[in-house]
């Protein structure tokens, strides 16, 4: 394991401590809202000459729910598997049957958007290491498809913590954040704000709820629209901005100056 992921393994233990997650929910919660998304640092990420962060918004189902975290031992550590096995495949302990595993396809996005353009990114951006993560690490668990935590201000604030933490010790030379569509653009806005404290500098709207960029500790950072929101070809949503993103990283950053 390198330092960096024992760093961040320590800020999950200390965050998501499982007393404090058992007092913070109550019993039902603990039942419907989702595990925490955490992450398990590539080697590749260490070595790259340029380290990327893709952060999403939240989960849309993960593995278990808060119950299960709370309740299995070694839950960190099986978290950080499925991590894992999202990308490059294998086998993870379920979260309702702990002596039964599921294999998984590393990769295995299908038609996915959201994964689609990780995976642009991922070849189009030279000399690079693209690594996932989210804006809040943990889902409503909600019925129905959109499974948004952005209204619940726990989450928000365990997510807040955790997030500027990782990225303080992943040190990325830049950020794309793909947080919203046009409809609830400004709740995760505000998230991203509060989550940097409003501690950015050289912000510039590219387009008016599409695009904007700004530096956070000397990070290059981007925001632009889910890529669900160019999927189904929103009508308010008038260009792609990921090329631009990939253009402006590749070029040395242009955009800021």
């Amino acid at each position: 394991m390198s330092q960096k992921q024992q760093e961040i393994d320590c800020i999950y233990e200390q965050i998501l401590n499982k007393d404090k997650i058992k007092s913070t929910f109550t019993h039902e919660e603990l039942a419907v809202v989702s595990a925490p998304f955490l992450i398990n640092i590539p080697q590749s990420y260490l070595t790259a000459k340029k380290k990327i962060l893709y952060i999403g918004k939240e989960t849309n189902i993960w593995w278990g729910k808060l119950k299960h975290y709370v309740q299995v031992a070694d839950s960190l550590e099986i978290l950080k598997k499925r991590y894992t096995a999202e990308f490059e495949g294998g086998e993870v302990k379920t979260s309702k049957d702990l002596t039964k595993t599921k294999i998984y396809k590393g990769k295995n996005w299908n038609n996915s958007a959201f994964f689609s353009k990780f995976i642009f990114f991922e070849k189009s951006i030279q000399n690079s290491c693209v690594l996932w993560t989210n804006l809040l690490k943990m889902d409503s668990g909600a019925k129905g498809y959109a499974k948004n935590s952005i209204h619940d201000d726990r989450i928000r604030e365990l997510s807040k913590e955790i997030l500027k933490k990782e990225i303080e010790i992943l040190k990325p030379d830049a950020i794309v954040f793909v947080t919203a569509t046009s409809t609830n653009i400004k709740q995760y806005d505000e998230a991203i704000k509060n989550t940097l404290d409003n501690n950015f500098s050289n912000s510039k709207v590219i387009r008016s709820k599409e695009f904007w960029i700004f530096e956070y500790e000397g990070i290059k950072c981007y925001r632009t629209l889910h890529p669900l929101s160019y999927q189904y070809k929103n009508k308010n949503a008038k260009h792609d901005y990921y090329q631009d993103i990939v253009d402006d990283i590749n070029n040395g950053f242009a955009l800021f100056e």
